[in-house]
């Protein structure tokens, strides 16, 4: 089909990335362990709060 979408819901990928409206994606190491270290500091901060 020449239409990007071929169905309700559904989608041609391979079209849309020859098309450059979609790339490829990696897993981010870096921004993963950053995010577990900020919720992690979040969690101990929070646990130091007293609650009213």
């Amino acid at each position: 089909m020449d239409s990007l979408f071929w169905g309700i819901g559904n989608m041609d990928w391979k079209e849309c990335k020859d098309n450059k409206l979609v790339k490829e994606v990696n897993i981010d190491h870096n921004l993963i362990a950053s995010l577990l270290k900020s919720a992690d500091k979040k969690l101990k901060s929070q646990s130091m709060l007293p609650l009213d």
